[in-house]
Protein backbone atom coordinates (compact mmCIF):
# COMPACT_ATOMS: atom_id res chain seq x y z
CA UNK A 1 0.00 0.00 0.00
CA UNK A 2 2.99 2.31 0.48
CA UNK A 3 3.42 3.08 -3.24
CA UNK A 4 -0.14 4.37 -3.34
CA UNK A 5 0.34 6.92 -0.53
CA UNK A 6 1.13 10.58 -1.15
CA UNK A 7 1.09 12.17 2.32
CA UNK A 8 1.81 11.38 5.95
CA UNK A 9 -1.90 10.88 6.57
CA UNK A 10 -2.37 8.30 3.82
CA UNK A 11 0.82 6.53 4.94
CA UNK A 12 -0.53 6.39 8.51
CA UNK A 13 -3.88 5.06 7.26
CA UNK A 14 -2.11 2.42 5.18
CA UNK A 15 -0.03 1.38 8.22
CA UNK A 16 -3.17 1.12 10.36
CA UNK A 17 -4.92 -1.01 7.75
CA UNK A 18 -1.91 -3.30 7.30
CA UNK A 19 -1.52 -3.66 11.09
CA UNK A 20 -5.20 -4.50 11.46
CA UNK A 21 -4.95 -7.15 8.73
CA UNK A 22 -1.80 -8.58 10.29
CA UNK A 23 -3.49 -8.92 13.66
CA UNK A 24 -6.53 -10.62 12.16
CA UNK A 25 -4.38 -12.96 10.10
CA UNK A 26 -2.22 -14.01 13.06
CA UNK A 27 -5.24 -14.58 15.28
CA UNK A 28 -7.09 -16.58 12.66
CA UNK A 29 -4.00 -18.65 11.89
CA UNK A 30 -3.40 -19.62 15.53
CA UNK A 31 -7.10 -20.26 16.22
CA UNK A 32 -7.34 -22.50 13.17
CA UNK A 33 -4.22 -24.39 14.28
CA UNK A 34 -5.66 -24.94 17.76
CA UNK A 35 -8.98 -26.09 16.32
CA UNK A 36 -7.37 -28.56 13.93
CA UNK A 37 -4.92 -30.07 16.42
CA UNK A 38 -5.54 -33.40 18.11
CA UNK A 39 -6.16 -33.03 21.84
CA UNK A 40 -3.50 -35.55 22.87
CA UNK A 41 -0.69 -33.99 20.77
CA UNK A 42 -1.75 -30.33 20.71
CA UNK A 43 1.61 -28.91 21.83
CA UNK A 44 3.60 -30.63 19.12
CA UNK A 45 1.04 -29.72 16.45
CA UNK A 46 0.96 -26.04 17.46
CA UNK A 47 4.77 -26.01 17.52
CA UNK A 48 5.03 -27.27 13.95
CA UNK A 49 2.14 -24.99 12.92
CA UNK A 50 4.07 -22.01 14.32
CA UNK A 51 7.32 -23.02 12.61
CA UNK A 52 5.51 -23.18 9.26
CA UNK A 53 3.92 -19.76 9.85
CA UNK A 54 7.21 -18.25 11.00
CA UNK A 55 8.96 -19.68 7.93
CA UNK A 56 6.49 -17.80 5.77
CA UNK A 57 7.05 -14.63 7.78
CA UNK A 58 10.82 -15.06 7.36
CA UNK A 59 10.63 -15.86 3.64
CA UNK A 60 8.16 -13.11 2.77
CA UNK A 61 10.67 -10.24 2.84
CA UNK A 62 13.08 -12.23 0.68
CA UNK A 63 10.33 -12.87 -1.87
CA UNK A 64 9.41 -9.18 -1.82
CA UNK A 65 13.06 -8.27 -2.35
CA UNK A 66 13.34 -10.61 -5.33
CA UNK A 67 10.13 -9.22 -6.83
CA UNK A 68 11.27 -5.64 -6.35
CA UNK A 69 14.54 -6.50 -8.06
CA UNK A 70 12.75 -7.96 -11.09
CA UNK A 71 9.65 -5.69 -11.14
CA UNK A 72 9.04 -2.20 -9.77
CA UNK A 73 8.15 -1.50 -6.14
CA UNK A 74 4.50 -0.76 -6.95
CA UNK A 75 4.18 -3.79 -9.25
CA UNK A 76 5.65 -6.17 -6.67
CA UNK A 77 3.32 -4.94 -3.91
CA UNK A 78 0.34 -5.15 -6.25
CA UNK A 79 1.35 -8.71 -7.18
CA UNK A 80 1.60 -9.65 -3.50
CA UNK A 81 -1.79 -8.06 -2.87
CA UNK A 82 -3.28 -10.42 -5.43
CA UNK A 83 -1.49 -13.33 -3.74
CA UNK A 84 -3.14 -12.25 -0.48
CA UNK A 85 -6.55 -12.14 -2.15
CA UNK A 86 -5.95 -15.63 -3.54
CA UNK A 87 -5.11 -16.84 -0.03
CA UNK A 88 -8.30 -15.29 1.28
CA UNK A 89 -10.32 -17.09 -1.40
CA UNK A 90 -8.63 -20.39 -0.60
CA UNK A 91 -9.46 -19.95 3.10
CA UNK A 92 -13.06 -18.97 2.36
CA UNK A 93 -13.73 -21.78 -0.11
CA UNK A 94 -11.64 -24.72 1.09
CA UNK A 95 -11.26 -24.45 4.89
CA UNK A 96 -14.23 -25.99 6.65
CA UNK A 97 -15.88 -24.61 9.81
CA UNK A 98 -14.31 -26.10 12.95
CA UNK A 99 -17.24 -25.33 15.29
CA UNK A 100 -19.48 -28.39 15.81
CA UNK A 101 -22.76 -28.27 13.87
CA UNK A 102 -24.91 -28.22 16.99
CA UNK A 103 -23.38 -24.90 18.07
CA UNK A 104 -21.56 -26.24 21.13
CA UNK A 105 -18.10 -24.95 21.93
CA UNK A 106 -15.39 -27.47 21.16
CA UNK A 107 -14.14 -29.17 24.32
CA UNK A 108 -10.48 -28.53 25.02
CA UNK A 109 -8.28 -31.20 26.58
CA UNK A 110 -6.45 -30.84 29.89
CA UNK A 111 -3.26 -29.67 28.13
Amino acid sequence: MIPFTDSALTLALAAILVGFGNGLGSGINMTLGADLSAAERRGEFIGVWRVMGDTGAFGGPMIIGALIETLSLAASFTFLGFIGLAGMLIMALLVKETLPQDGRTAVMSKY
